[in-house]
């Protein structure tokens, strides 16, 4: 026990020291030997195992290290016992005790700690009005205590900590609320704090002020970070309806063995019409298999109907290069979706696709084996593969080039080819007729790329497939076809760069992209009828034969770019301006070959606004065909709203005890999530479209506002506004409110002439504790 100071006073009683008092700067450190460590008496000879020489090496010994610090040490000799007075300090590994006194028994290793005690072990914080604690055994004690866990205060008449880290709270409360008297608390008679884990509480009551308003046998909320078991408590929705009476909606459990797999159940209750019960399980093994498997059943009580659904998705490995999966949505019935109240997409969705495929990769080749179910639910129309084959080889140069290769080798190397290869047995049933179509093909391509004289960018493309069917529509058994096209492009850059130095402007460059591309098809009216109708059947992989076709297609792309300075800065404005023109020549038109002139013009002069105007003209007579202009502006306010004279600035000038300093900080977590972190934003967009004639035309104004009033209120408002036809088609306005451990919405929206609202008010930390009213699909988050 080692102890240093400014001033020492030594107390002796008989010739004994009884107590030495140390004053000033006063710090010290206490060290355990290891246990079964014999001490050494003074003087005692070193070991040796011979006459002469040096000892042998020990090994080194590690000691438990205590050490403290305070104003005033008292070292109580006779009974080895360590007062520390004033503004006390103890470390011990990982655990740090601060108060105002504390007693150091060293032979127990016990600390008793008074006057605002503050416990901390790691990012654990336990304070109270006064502390027992075991070093050796960690655990320990604490009278008034108050600990934190992320968001939450946790305060207790008399609080154990045990050895794994759990605390056992007697008279026990729970809140989010950071003010000295919290706007809720669910209090318990008895609490266990699993740190990491959960909070387990019998019985439970939730106060609201000081009302309580809600009582429970036990409740269980989760508190761990990482995924892991537990009920689905935020979802637990409980409530009555008109038509179906008492309803429990959501009730679940998440169970998580594994780091492979997990498995979620829960139910839904109406009391006089059903109930479902939805499982679903997922998996997950690295480089081997993953998927998923969904179902839910449901009982109609008044029919004593049975109606269930069933998805699987299922990915596996075999090996490196082999890949195979499958996957299948199977109902009872065409209306299970909206019956069950499952989602809107679920709902709306009206077919149902079950598929089995293996997939293959070595090098540039690839290759897929699919067995392909869909069913249109309403149409009664079921298409299938039974199978579709592929074989795919992928882009790869004509000829392979080393350093230092010119000439026709090199040219060739810019040239690449590709090909694929397909059977299909393609089978659709309707009623009680089958149509099976079959179809085997192979295409390929060669696509090249080169400059020429340094600046032209030319690339050149050809394409070709061969295809044969089991039959065509005249009945032709086993015809075939061959379709071929090509195309060359052209295309270069020229750059313009101007210096005018005028004001904050320092450079413009003016950037010209002009293309020009031929495209051929070849007349292949071998494959139509006299009628002009196709011979043959399209279907996937196969599709309908290509008209003759030659055609000249042309675009210029002007860019404006703007280099200015602000102040020591120089910035670069890339997206001024850019304007695209483009049309094309059919030479199979007998007239009029020049098709309409599309031109689009995308306009940013400021980061907060845009013009976009998108146009078609008629190439002979430059009529207006069609026309669409954006114009959009955003703005938001800079700043922050001054802070309301409330519970923060209480908060914030409170200096005294550990557990203000836990609501403090408390405090600082929920102000960074306030709403009024910006007094407002704002944006508008104006729409205007026409065809050909002007009198068709439409506007529409779109406008959207968020104002902060406070820190604590936010409005948000918009509304759709039809300026040719002079109304309103579309208004909303929501009304947010932060009540610091609360929070209000309300929403109300205008559509097809009818007014909806909605409202709702909810605990921010524990959502499932929320009242609402209205219509529910307006439920949404406006901050």
């Amino acid at each position: 026990n080692f102890i240093t100071s400014r001033t020492i006073d030594v107390l002796f009683t008989e010739s004994l020291v009884k107590r030495v008092a140390f004053r000033g700067q006063a710090s010290g450190t206490y060290s355990f030997p290891p246990e079964g460590l014999a001490p050494v008496e003074p003087g005692a000879p070193a070991d040796s195992d011979t006459l002469i020489g040096p000892p042998a090496p020990a090994a080194p010994i590690t000691f438990d290290t205590v050490a403290y610090q305070s104003n005033e040490i008292n070292y109580y000799v006779a009974r080895n016992r360590i007062v520390l007075t004033g503004a006390a300090r103890i470390d011990h590994q990982t655990t740090v005790l601060l108060a105002e006194d504390i007693i150091f028994d060293p032979d127990e290793q016990i600390l008793e700690a008074s006057g605002n005690p503050d416990l901390r072990e790691k990012e654990d914080r336990l304070v109270g009005a006064h502390l027992s604690y075991d070093l050796e055994g960690k655990t320990g004690t604490i009278d008034g205590g108050v600990t934190t866990f992320e968001d939450g205060l946790y305060y207790g008449d008399h609080i154990v900590r045990e050895q794994d880290g759990a605390l056992k709270v007697s008279h026990g409360t729970y809140t989010t609320c950071s003010d000295p008297n919290p706007h809720y608390r669910l209090v318990s008679h008895r609490m266990k704090i699993y740190m990491d884990d959960k909070v387990v509480a019998k019985p439970i009551i939730l106060y609201i002020g000081e009302i309580p308003v809600l009582a429970l046998p036990f409740y269980v909320f989760p508190i761990r970070k990482e995924r892991h078991s537990g009920f689905l408590l935020p979802q637990l929705e409980l409530g009555i309806t008109e038509g179906e009476g008492k309803f429990v909606r959501n009730f679940g459990y998440y169970w998580a063995p594994s780091d492979y797999w997990d498995l979620s159940g829960w139910a839904d209750y109406y009391e006089q019409t059903k109930w479902i019960v939805n499982l679903e399980g997922r998996y997950k093994i690295r480089y081997s298999l993953s998927g998923s498997v969904r179902s839910s059943f449901m009982q109609e009580l008044l029919l004593d109907k049975r109606r269930w659904d069933l998805r699987i998705d299922h990915r596996q490995e075999m090996g490196r290069h082999w890949t195979a999966g499958i996957s299948g949505d199977f109902r009872s019935d065409e209306f299970y979706a909206s019956d069950a109240n499952q989602s809107i997409q679920e709902s709306v969705n009206r077919s149902l696709h079950s598929q089995f495929w293996v997939r293959g990769r070595w090098s540039s080749l690839s290759t897929g084996i699919t067995l392909d179910r869909q069913e249109q639910l309403d149409a009664g129309i079921v298409s299938e593969f039974l199978p579709k084959v592929e074989l795919t080889a992928s882009q790869r140069p004509l000829v392979e080039t080393e350093a230092g290769d010119s000439g026709l080798k090199e040219w060739l190397s810019r040239v690449s080819y590709s090909w694929k290869a397909r059977a299909v047995n393609d089978r659709d049933r309707s009623a009680d007729e089958t149509d099976i179509k079959q179809g085997v093909g192979i295409s390929g391509g060669l696509r090249g790329s080169s400059k020429i004289m340094g600046w032209l960018s030319i690339s050149p493309r050809f394409n070709a497939q061969q295809n044969w069917y089991d039959r065509d529509r005249e009945g032709n058994r086993f015809p075939s076809r061959l379709t071929y096209d090509a195309s060359v492009s052209a295309r270069t850059t020229i750059y313009g760069t101007f210096f005018p130095e005028v004001g904050p402007l320092q450079g413009v460059r003016h950037i010209i992209e002009p293309s020009l591309s031929y495209t051929w098809k070849p007349d292949l009216s071998q494959y139509f009828d006299d009628d002009g109708s196709d011979r043959f059947y399209s279907f996937s992989g196969f599709g309908a034969t290509p008209r003759s076709k030659e055609s000249v297609g042309v675009s210029l792309v002007n860019k404006i770019q703007l280099k200015v300075r602000g102040g020591d800065k120089t910035r670069r404005i890339d997206d001024l301006l850019r304007f695209t023109m483009s049309s094309s020549y059919d030479f199979e038109e007998d007239d009029l070959r020049w098709a309409d002139v599309t031109s689009r013009v995308d306009f940013k002069p400021w980061h907060a606004s845009s013009v976009r105007i998108n146009m078609r003209h008629d190439a002979y007579d430059w009529e207006m065909e069609r026309a669409d202009l954006t114009v959009a502006l955003n703005l938001t306010g800079q700043g922050r709203v001054t802070l309301d004279e409330s519970w923060e600035d209480r908060i914030a000038g409170r200096t005294g005890s550990p557990a203000d300093e836990l609501r403090r900080e408390l405090t600082q977590r929920s102000m960074s999530d306030r709403v009024g972190t910006k007094p407002w934003d704002a944006s508008t967009t104006f729409r205007y479209s026409r065809g050909s004639d002007p009198a068709d035309a439409t506007y529409w104004l779109d406008l959207k506002l968020a104002l902060s009033l406070t820190a604590n209120w936010r409005v948000n408002y918009k509304i759709h506004y039809d300026l040719s036809g002079e109304e309103v088609a579309s208004q909303e306005y929501a009304v947010y409110r932060d009540m610091h451990c609360w929070e209000a919405r309300f929403v109300s929206r205008y559509y097809n002439d009818e007014w909806e609202c909605y409202f709702r008010i909810s605990i921010k930390a524990l959502p499932e504790i929320q009242g609402e009213a209205g219509s529910k699909h307006l439920n949404r988050t406006i901050r």
